[in-house]
């Protein structure tokens, strides 16, 4: 095995690590999102769960990325955000590059890039991933990236979590079980009114 191979062995074995302790305490999610990023040279994290009709965004967790720009999508952006239909017909366990989903000659147009991607910077592309889903609903962990690096971020990005699809799926579903605020709704896969935040897990009831 050479030294590339055992330290992704290494990281997926973390990443596993970090996504079990996920599974019995849905604060330990911020760590998952932050250990991922480490891993990855200059990538910012975003796990969202989303419902499809009407799309609303039910959570967010971030890691890399500004407080003020999440803020900013949580409270607008994410309505309109040209990546969301695409990422609303990809097929489950799968990957999409984000040019994939909305062609980035056309992003770069839009109010979404000019207000939010932009000024960011360093996320203007990103590598999907829809790992779980119930219903309407779905999760979705992208790993966003500057658009002249995709290559090599997304060949670590998929190498890391290809392997790691169905432990987070049922990192999930444990949840579900475990967690009090999922019996809102029978048989959802998670609380659908809790707002996951880098720095600390806000419940709210709506």
């Amino acid at each position: 095995m050479s030294s590339s191979e055992r330290r992704l062995a290494s990281d997926v074995a973390e990443l596993k690590t970090t996504i079990s302790a996920a599974a019995c305490d849905v604060n330990r999610w911020t760590d998952v999102a932050q250990t991922l990023q480490s891993m990855i040279p200059d990538s910012k994290i975003l796990f969202q769960v989303v419902e499809k009709e009407p799309t609303t965004v039910r959570q967010v967790i971030y890691s890399g990325f500004s407080d003020q720009t999440i803020e900013h999508y949580g409270a607008h952006y994410w309505k309109v955000n040209p990546w969301t239909k695409g990422v609303n017909e990809m097929e489950m366990s799968s990957f999409k590059r984000a040019s994939e989903l909305y062609p980035n000659r056309l992003l770069r147009e839009t109010e979404f890039f000019a207000d939010l991607v932009g000024p960011e910077r360093g996320c203007d592309d990103a590598t999907a991933l829809k790992f779980a889903a119930h219903k309407d609903r779905y999760a979705l962990l992208a790993v966003h990236h500057d658009f002249r690096h995709h290559e090599q971020t997304h060949a670590r990005g998929k190498a890391l979590l290809q392997s790691l699809v169905p432990g987070l799926r049922t990192a999930l579903e444990i949840n579900r079980l475990t967690n009090p605020f999922f019996h809102l709704e029978q048989n959802l896969i998670i609380p659908a009114h809790i707002l996951l935040r880098r720095s600390s897990w806000r419940t709210r009831l709506v």
